[in-house]
This record gives structure tokens, sequence and C-alpha cells, in this order.
């Protein structure tokens, strides 16, 4: 990936990523366009497989395990761009060494609710949200990164 793209991937998932620290919200705006795009490109190209990909994204997010619309509906973006093994598992090692801390740090002193209390309820997931953007725009940049070498 030339520089340019990658310096345009990395102001895009900044500003997704400031968005959702700050409000708890992914905005379609930013989101649906380039999954669009990308999914256009790839359909174009022939790559016909990255349907089933966005399909079982969506059905693992209405199985509540991807977090909030925004979310899966970002990851479904990022797997278009990069519909490859290699960037699923970066990005699930770095979810892996970013969540599971974080998850630990939040139920600090609480740790025999630890099981209950690593997925937010719905109702909080509701109220407060969670902002996980910036960690899969950490997985994806490092990704981009380490391939580009």
């Amino acid at each position: 990936m030339d520089l340019w793209l990658r310096l345009i991937l990395a102001v895009w998932l900044a500003v997704i990523s400031f968005v959702d620290l700050r409000t708890r919200r992914i905005p379609n705006a930013l989101v649906l366009p380039p999954l669009a795009a990308a999914l256009l490109w790839r359909l174009a190209r022939g790559e016909w497989v990255v349907l089933l990909l966005c399909a079982g994204l969506y059905l693992a997010w209405s199985a509540g395990l991807l977090g909030g619309a925004g979310d899966a509906k970002l990851l479904m973006a990022l797997a278009v761009l990069f519909p490859r093994l290699e960037y699923a598992l970066v990005l699930a090692l770095v979810v892996l060494a970013v969540a599971l801390p974080w998850s630990l740090i939040r139920c600090r002193g609480r740790f025999g609710e630890l099981p209950r209390r690593l997925r937010p309820s719905d109702e909080q997931l509701e109220r407060e949200g969670v902002p996980f953007a910036w960690v899969f725009s950490l997985g994806t940049l490092v990704y981009v990164w380490i391939t580009s070498l």
C-alpha cells in the first residue's frame, strides 16, 4: 500500500476514533461511504467472497458479539478493505492485547464479578456506549504498517 493511502487511512481511522471516544457513537457518514466504495471495488474485481464476509460480520453483530452497530459497520469496512486472514489475526491479537487489560482495569477490585462484568449490559451499552473504534484502528494501522515493511 502506498504511503499516501496509508496516511489517508490513518487520518480516517483517527477521526473515527476521536469521534467515538468523545460521543460513544460512530456516525454512518464516516463509515458507510468507505464501506460502500470498498465493497463496490471488491465486487468489480470479482471478489464476491466479501459478501459472505459482510454477512458473517452482520450475523456476529446481531448475535451481540461485536458491540454496537457503529463498531460492526467499521469492522465490515475494514474487513472489506483487508479481506485477508493475516489481517484478522493481527487485529485479533491487538484487540486481545488491549481489551483484556482494559477489561481488568475496568473491573479493578471486583474480581468476583469479573465474568459478568467483562461484557457491559445492554442497558449500559445503550446509556454509555463503549468507545472501541480506537482499538480496531490501532490493529488496522499495525497491520498496514507491518505489511508495508
